[in-house]
C-alpha cells in the first residue's frame, strides 16, 4: 500500500467555496487497501456529511501560503520597517529624505511598484506613488528637490538605523547604497 497523504486542500470538497486564511476547517483520512485519500471540508459542511468511517479526522486551521509568506516578508524587512517608521514621524525635511531614499530601495527589491510620478511645481519637487506589493498598500513619498548633502546624510542615517556604520573615506562605495 502506498502512503502519500497530500496537503490541505484551497477549497471545501463539498460545496467549493474557497478556504480563507485561518479559517477553521474540517480534514479527514479515508483509506482504501491501495491508498489513503485526504478530504478537507469547511465547518457548515462538516456537519452535513455523512459520517464514514475514517482513519484520522482532525480540526485545523486553513493556512494560506501566500498570504504567510507576505506576512513572513512583513517582518522580515527591515528597510520596510524604516520606510514606515520614517514616514510615521514627524515630516522633516530628513524624515521625508529618509524615506524617499528607502522608497528607492524598496523598489529596486520589487516590494514597491511605482504607479505614478507627478510634478508639484518647480519649487515643491514631485510626488512618486508606489503600490507596496506586500500588502497592496497605497504610498505616496515626496521629493521636495532634495540637495546631494541632504540625500548623503539621508543615507548615513538608513544605514546607522539598519545597523550598517556609516561609509567612511577608505571604504568601497560599491558595498553601500551609492545611487538613487
Amino acid at each position: 500500500m502506498k502512503i502519500s497523504i497530500s496537503r490541505n486542500g484551497i477549497k471545501c470538497l463539498s460545496c467549493e467555496k474557497p478556504f480563507i486564511h485561518e479559517e477553521w476547517i474540517w480534514s479527514r483520512i479515508l483509506g482504501t487497501k491501495k491508498e489513503w485519500q485526504r478530504q478537507d471540508f469547511c465547518l457548515s459542511c462538516w456537519e452535513k456529511q455523512d459520517k464514514q468511517e475514517s482513519i484520522s479526522q482532525w480540526r485545523h486551521r486553513y493556512i494560506d501560503t501566500k498570504v504567510k509568506r507576505k506576512e513572513q516578508e512583513v517582518e522580515d524587512s527591515p528597510l520596510r520597517k524604516l520606510f514606515y517608521e520614517s514616514v510615521e514621524k514627524e515630516h522633516s525635511r530628513m524624515e521625508l529624505a529618509i524615506a524617499f531614499l528607502t522608497s528607492q530601495l524598496l523598489r529596486r527589491e520589487k516590494i514597491f511598484k511605482k504607479i505614478k510620478e507627478m510634478a508639484i511645481s518647480q519649487r515643491d519637487g514631485y510626488i512618486i506613488m508606489y503600490i507596496d506589493c506586500v500588502d497592496d498598500r497605497v504610498i505616496e513619498v515626496r521629493d521636495p528637490n532634495f540637495s546631494f548633502s541632504e540625500m548623503e546624510e539621508a543615507k548615513k542615517i538608513v544605514l546607522e538605523r539598519l545597523g550598517d556604520k556609516p561609509e567612511t573615506e577608505n571604504s568601497n562605495p560599491q558595498d553601500s547604497i551609492s545611487h538613487v
